[in-house]
């Protein structure tokens, strides 16, 4: 995720970048942690890293995919 951040900072989208950085480190994985900790105790702790990175790497395709339509046009 670390590239597509920088992508979007070398075109000075710095919203966007901002955006994936705390989706990753405030919004999916504080609650994911609480959440995972409730279930499955530290094994859901340790869970939550791929957990939160898969779905931002979900998260980051979209935008990345929309960026990419947006400048064709």
């Amino acid at each position: 995720m670390e590239e597509i951040t920088s992508y979007f900072q070398a075109l000075g989208k710095a919203i966007k970048s901002l955006i994936i950085t705390l989706l990753r480190n405030a919004a999916l994985f504080i609650p994911g942690v609480i959440i995972l900790n409730y279930f499955w105790k530290l094994n859901g702790v340790i869970t939550t890293q791929p957990v939160v990175e898969t779905k931002l790497t979900l998260i980051c395709i979209f935008m990345y995919i929309k960026d990419i339509k947006l400048s064709n046009h």
